[in-house]
């Protein structure tokens, strides 16, 4: 029969057992890892892949022009294609930052300007 004091230390033991591989585990098992095997194993795919998901992205932002649009009208934001419908909130955005950082420069242009002028002297 075992002591206490045995099965205390076989805890332990098997705690830190566990605990090295478990760490060992999400080494291994890390998404970066686990791309990086996929990417070595399967190169020939990942570059398949990579290639037709640049062709379609480079299709898509420079958009092409439909022979047929008088009889398939398309909606105003296909015209520019992804980069048109991705940068048309971002002009939205940008302009009304813009327009605020302008007129805060304004402003703030006008009240050092009226802050350094004499004040008017009043004769009666």
């Amino acid at each position: 029969m075992k002591t206490k004091a045995d099965l205390v230390r076989e805890i332990e033991s098997a705690r830190s057992a566990m605990s090295l591989h478990g760490k060992k585990a999400m080494v291994e098992l890390s998404p970066r890892n686990v791309v990086r095997r996929s990417f070595v194993q399967h190169r020939l795919i990942w570059i398949g892949a990579l290639a037709a998901v640049g062709t379609v992205v480079v299709f898509q932002f420079t958009g092409k022009a439909d022979k047929n649009e008088r009889d398939n009208p398309a909606p105003a934001f296909k015209k520019g294609g992804l980069a048109a419908l991705l940068l048309t909130p971002l002009g939205g955005m940008l302009r009304s930052k813009v327009m605020s950082h302008g007129r805060q420069w304004i402003f703030n242009y006008f009240n050092q300007y009226l802050s350094n002028r004499p004040a008017p002297v009043e004769t009666d």
